[in-house]
């Protein structure tokens, strides 16, 4: 009887086009663990099985009944949490294995779900956009972690005369992964609010936005997760304009 504990994180890019396009990939394996419980050896499995049959050997076998054996495992410092993104995957993961003699073993596994200390502080941060249309973005300084309210305000200067359709504050999860040293990064809106252009001054806009129940910024070896405000303005016949702020 053994176990084992195995936590890998994985990126993934697809580089070129046509027939010239591929997949570069990198991962580090941060942890892989096993533990006998009980035994010496490793389960053979179902060829094994059949050649210690015909070996004749004899082994100790358990009695009858239930069996308990506590376990414990560590999770490296800096560890990032479990995650299926885009181009990341993070998994950890258990599984247990029984070595039946003359016969099929038994193998069960289970996803371990690990979660780094999560930042307890939203700061304050400031952004600007200077264009034609110019916007100015804060957050206040407050308690961070799933569900959490973060306050802020926006101000905009449309000094260019275009026409502003909204205004709209989302919260983002960011996503950054290096693949055999490609960057890729995406950008996922988990909710957000939307101002009307029509009311939009020069005074600064107050605005109150929830972090998601997820909410889990990290940062591995190849990759990260990071959450963000983003502020945008929907400009017509022009380029939108955006100030993003890191909630951490």
């Amino acid at each position: 009887m053994q176990h084992d504990v195995a936590g890998a994180e994985r990126t993934h890019a697809q580089v070129g086009s046509g027939k010239s396009s591929r997949t570069v990939r990198s991962s580090v394996n941060w942890t892989n663990q096993r533990t006998a419980c009980w035994g010496d050896r490793t389960p053979l499995g179902v060829f094994g099985s059949i050649a210690d049959a015909l070996s004749g050997k004899r082994w100790d076998t358990l009695p009858a009944g239930e069996h308990l054996w506590p376990f414990e495992f560590n999770v490296p410092k800096g560890a990032p949490a479990v995650y299926a993104g885009r181009h990341v995957d993070v998994t950890w993961k258990l599984s247990a294995q029984v070595d039946v003699p003359r016969g099929f073993d038994l193998t069960q596994n289970w996803t371990i779900r690990v979660i780094p200390p999560i930042p307890g502080e939203v700061p304050a941060r400031h952004g600007r956009h200077q264009k034609s249309v110019q916007l100015e973005a804060w957050i206040d300084p407050g308690p961070a972690g799933p569900g959490a309210e973060v306050r802020g305000r926006f101000r905009v200067r449309n000094t260019g005369g275009k026409t502003i359709r909204a205004a709209h504050v989302d919260v983002v999860r960011l996503e950054r992964a290096v693949a055999s040293g490609h960057v890729r990064e995406t950008s996922q809106v988990e909710s957000g609010t939307k101002f009307r252009g029509a009311s939009l001054g020069e005074e600064p806009v107050e605005f109150a936005v929830r972090l998601p129940d997820s909410y889990c910024p990290w940062e591995g070896k190849y990759s990260s997760l990071a959450y963000g405000v983003k502020v945008w303005l929907d400009v017509a016949w022009g380029f939108d304009v955006e100030v993003t702020l890191r909630t951490h």
